[in-house]
């Protein structure tokens, strides 16, 4: 039979990340833990108050399934055991995870894909004052591809996003607002995108 393993993880960051919606100081995850024949499945999630989900009604969740992942089900028998949210997240990872480890094969083989290459991952830079972004920009000098977190009802998006470009002008340039732009507004602010080279909103 198989163990499975519910921990409640936090670590610290090294700033506050602060985006349209709030701050926070730490990463609270949820980690489930599937051990079969010696082999161990891992997957996680980050339960997200906004949607209803805390880490008790997370880690409640896949706890009230517990005996199901132990009897052996699938990735594919998921689906109608929980709904979509960060507990059927963690799930589907670890099962994913153990059932590759099982298989002795790749996720992009599991999943019938041919071999992928490499991807660039983006390098956040957190919502502050202009020239803090700025800063924070031109410090991150190993990453090409950075994403700017946007969004304050402080009327200082275009300033942050001039600022950053000006500071980093061979960098590529990512937006997330964290729905924090309005339609009153965005046409404006996708010009000002537009005049900065910034690749995605």
């Amino acid at each position: 039979m198989r163990q499975v393993d519910i921990t409640i993880e936090s670590w610290p960051l090294s700033n506050s990340f602060n985006i349209s919606r709030g701050s926070k100081l730490t990463a609270e995850v949820i980690r489930v833990d599937i051990t079969e024949d010696g082999l161990t499945g891992r997957g996680e999630c980050v339960p997200y108050q906004r949607y209803g989900e805390s880490l008790s009604s997370v880690s409640a969740q896949i706890d009230q399934i517990s005996s199901d992942i132990q009897s052996g089900i699938t990735s594919s028998d998921l689906h109608s055991l929980l709904p979509a949210g960060a507990a059927r997240n963690a799930v589907d990872c670890a099962l994913w995870d153990l059932e590759c480890k099982i298989a002795s094969i790749s996720a992009w083989e599991k999943a019938g894909l041919k071999p992928q290459p490499r991807l660039l991952s983006a390098f956040t830079i957190s919502l502050d004052q202009p020239e803090e972004m700025a800063l924070k920009a031109s410090q991150a000098k190993d990453f090409p591809l950075l994403k700017l977190k946007l969004g304050a009802d402080d009327g200082l998006d275009e300033d942050r996003i001039l600022r950053v470009r000006h500071t980093c002008r061979d960098k590529r340039l990512i937006i997330d607002a964290n729905e924090g732009w309005q339609s009153k507004s965005l046409e404006a602010m996708l010009d000002i995108c537009e005049k900065a080279n910034i690749e995605l909103v």
